[in-house]
């Protein structure tokens, strides 16, 4: 139907990464298996010279190999800036370089970053509580859905509240975002997991989030950005204006889908600021790395105290998943070492940047072409190359336990991803990247993806090669989550029930899409040959009546999925899903319900010509063939949201 894999793109917009499998992790669930901190074994040493040659060849080869124009990288260590450069062209047609303090590339969710210290700088105020309904700060209302809890500051900067995901004009064309408030009250997303308890990573919690700050700062979001940490902390190049300051605008990095290709024709906006609006040089966020990694201030200005900063960069050591996770940052895997990440992604631009505290080291990375995505994704890559050479550690040794195959078997099953949307078209998108686990006959299981098994290495905790690990719980209801240290985000997978499961569900799909589209390609040739024998299907004008509205409800089929196709296409370009596609939108939306409706008439026309012996035995098996195919059509229309009922999506 529409394309998948930008949808899925979409569902990691603004920050989520681009790989499922990038070597990083959350705190895995309930702390089952706590990581522990190996000796570091013989790395190279890192100097300022050592590290130019090693991360430019790095990265040159990712220019070349990946086909992306250009990047910025900034690494400190200790307090200082080891390494500031950029690489490849800003613009290629003027032949622009890359620089790191003057070039501004667009780093996504790393924007979060800077809502949740904003967030914070107000809880140190005593002006907002983490915990506290988030109703009680707003002129509008977030519903409680029955058997929910309200939503919390902490669990919008946590991604626990529960959002299904929102995609419609989130983002823009170069033109001026909606205001925050506005666009936050018409496109409240339903909220899938309301007990606080299920990850689902949320661009719209996060400008909730922001609008929070704006209506107890008095100030727009930008505003206040810009006055309480980008100019305390001398961040002259950054903004979270969109578009930028006409000061600002030359120095705007182009956007390219790879180098070869032209570039993007126009400044992305983000409606939510405070989820993805940031612009900024490498420069500058090598300041704000300084600051992360040091005690809250810089030069002399403090945005935050030392004991705020800890607790907005690392899990609280007790308590439930929410109160324990990261408030803004992900947790990265790499070389045995657990690094403090936050990942960036627009529609072209692909970012990272990555702390590592007990070091003082941290890196920034920006790729301002989209195939720097391309598994494993150019920022992991870089990361992994800089861990392993200079920060790598020993894996502590485990054995797996003597459980394996019962639990193996237990955990098996397809699981989807807590980061979707279930009422409406976008649920797409989670049926097409669905997980599927397997056990193995001799205990341990296999993802589908992944080659080498895992292995139990404590109660529901699976181990395999390198950081990868995956962690199973149960939730009250009995249903089955999973969580992956290859996947940065805060979100988990759910186990789906077998009739939602994607190998029985397309392949059921693609059945009876065969069967229709067959049918129909070959109606004309049939009718043809009818013609030229003098035959008429069935012995009545009513048999042959009803033989032509059922091939007539297989054309409206195919027409459905075309118009589902041309949505894919769309959805290619993510700043056109706004209200002028509401039009379109709705034509398929009725022309899907009038083929959902007529599915049962296609079956009762099956049964009768069976019934009366209408037509050959062959022709009464097509028939059957066609009316379970309309009926499975039907069912897929209505459940995945391609027949659907609403235009918030």
């Amino acid at each position: 139907m529409f394309n998948p894999f930008r949808c899925s793109v979409a569902v990691l917009m603004l920050g989520a990464g681009a790989q499922v499998f990038a070597a990083t992790a959350q705190e895995l669930t309930d702390g089952r298996l706590p990581l522990s901190t190996p000796a570091p074994s013989a790395a190279s040493t890192l100097t300022a010279d050592d590290l130019e040659g090693f991360v430019g060849s790095v990265v040159r080869d990712q220019l070349t190999r990946q086909q992306i124009s250009g990047a910025v990288v900034v690494i400190v260590k200790d307090g200082t800036v080891l390494l500031s450069q950029g690489y490849g062209l800003a613009d290629v047609d003027k032949r622009i370089p890359m620089a790191p303090d003057a070039t501004l590339v667009r780093p996504g969710s790393i924007s979060k970053l800077f809502t949740a210290i904003a967030v914070m700088q107000l809880v140190e105020q005593g002006k907002l509580d983490l915990d506290r309904d988030v109703n009680d700060y707003l002129e509008f209302k977030v519903p409680i859905p029955r058997g929910g809890v309200p939503v919390t500051l902490r669990m919008l900067l946590t991604h626990r509240a529960g959002f299904e995901m929102h995609l419609k004009d989130l983002f823009g064309a170069g033109n001026r975002p909606e205001p925050l408030g506005s666009w936050l009250q018409h496109s409240m997303p339903r909220r899938l997991f309301p007990g606080g308890d299920v990850p689902a990573y949320s661009n719209y919690g996060y400008g909730l989030a922001g609008y929070i700050v704006e209506r107890i700062a008095g100030v727009r979001f930008e505003d206040y950005a810009a006055a309480n940490i980008l100019r305390p902390l001398r961040m002259e190049h950054s903004t979270f204006e969109q578009p930028v300051p006409a000061r600002l605008a030359s120095a705007v990095s182009r956007a390219y889908p790879r180098s070869t290709r032209l570039a993007i024709p126009y400044f992305e906006t983000v409606v939510p600021a405070p989820a993805g609006g940031l612009s900024a040089t490498g420069s500058d966020m090598g300041r704000f790395m300084l600051v992360l990694l040091g005690d809250g201030g810089l030069d002399g200005e403090r945005i935050l105290r030392p004991e705020t900063l800890r607790r907005l960069i690392l899990p609280a050591p007790s308590g439930d998943a929410l109160h324990r996770s990261p408030l803004g940052f992900e947790q990265d895997h790499a070389a045995g070492n657990r690094f403090i990440t936050k990942h960036g992604l627009t529609t072209a631009v692909v970012s990272e940047l990555a702390l590592l505290p007990e070091a003082r080291f941290g890196l920034f990375v920006s790729y301002n072409s989209a195939t720097a995505q391309d598994p494993p994704g150019a920022p992991t890559a870089l990361l992994d190359a800089v861990a392993e050479c200079y920060f790598k550690r020993r894996s502590p040794a485990w054995r797996p336990l003597a459980m394996d195959a019962a639990d193996s078997n237990a955990m098996a099953g397809a699981y989807q991803i807590t980061m979707r949307a279930d009422s409406n078209f976008i649920r797409l998108s989670a049926l097409l990247q669905q997980l599927v686990i397997s056990p193995l006959p001799a205990g341990g299981i296999r993802v589908a993806a992944l080659s080498e098994p895992l292995h139990e290495a404590a109660p529901l905790v699976f181990r395999g090669g390198g950081d990868l690990t995956l962690a199973f719980r149960k939730s009250e209801d009995g249903g089955t989550f999973m969580q992956m240290s290859a996947m940065p985000l805060a979100v988990e997978w759910q186990r789906v029930p077998w009739y939602l499961d994607a190998r029985v569900v397309l392949l059921a799909v693609k059945a009876s899409l065969a069967v229709i589209v067959c049918t129909v390609l070959l109606w004309p040739m049939a009718a043809f040959v009818r013609r030229r024998r003098a035959a008429r299907f069935g012995a009545s004008a009513r048999d042959e009546r009803e033989h032509r509205w059922v091939r007539l409800v297989l054309v409206l089929d195919v027409l459905v999925l075309a118009g589902a196709f041309g949505l894919g296409g769309v959805s290619a370009d993510l700043t056109r899903l706004n209200p002028a596609l509401d039009g379109p939108l709705l034509l398929l939306y009725a022309a899907a319900w009038l083929s959902v409706l007529a599915a049962p008439a296609v079956g009762w026309m099956a049964f009768r010509f069976w019934r009366d012996d209408v037509g050959s035995r062959w022709a009464r098996i097509h028939q059957a063939l066609i009316a379970v195919s309309t009926l499975i059509f039907a069912w897929f229309c209505v459940n995945w949201g391609i027949a659907g009922t609403t235009l918030t999506y």
